[in-house]
Formats: structure tokens, C-alpha cells, sequence
């Protein structure tokens, strides 16, 4: 999924990316018509999944904004305000 990352919330126990969700609004049925909310969508990664980790820290190297940093807390965080795709299986599911 395409998204623009809007925030960034590292906890103890999940990293949470919260998005526009920009495929939702490319692939609208009529797109000239005014977009009264944006789609936001949560991507969560738990931190204690390695492979959640894995792919983070895929996402984190393949952004440019990122690469100025030294920590891997320091690299979600510049995450914020960049556009990338993001595995739908990592969304966050109304409840």
C-alpha cells in the first residue's frame, strides 16, 4: 500500500506508523471529487517479531531521509513525512 507517513510512535512493545493511506485516494472511483478525509490507516510493527523487525529495518535502509541517522530508533523516526509502500498485512484492523 502507498502511503505518506504522518507520525511516528516507537513504544516498548510495538512501533506504530501512522499514514495516509495515498493508493485509497489514487484509486478512487471519481477522482476529481474533493477529498473530504483523508484515509489514515496504523501500520504496526511488533518489536518482538523479528521478522517485523526485518522488514522495518528494509524499510528504514531504502529511505533517504533516514540515512543521516545513527540509531534504529533514530531512523523510524525520520520516517515522518516520507512516501513509501508498506505491506498491507502490517495495517492495523478496526476492532
Amino acid at each position: 500500500m502507498l502511503v505518506e507517513i504522518q507520525s511516528v510512535s516507537v513504544e516498548k512493545e510495538q512501533v506504530v506508523l501512522c499514514c495516509i493511506a495515498l493508493e485509497k485516494i489514487m484509486m478512487a472511483e471519481d477522482l476529481y471529487k474533493d477529498i473530504d478525509e483523508e484515509p489514515i490507516v496504523n501500520m504496526v510493527f511488533d518489536r518482538k517479531n523479528e521478522g517485523h523487525m526485518k522488514y522495518l529495518m528494509r524499510v528504514v535502509t531504502s529511505n533517504r531521509a533516514s540515512k543521516s541517522a545513527r540509531s534504529f530508533g533514530e531512523k523510524i523516526e525520520k520516517l515522518a513525512g516520507s512516501i513509501t509502500n508498506l505491506s498491507n498485512a502490517f495495517e492495523q484492523k478496526a476492532a
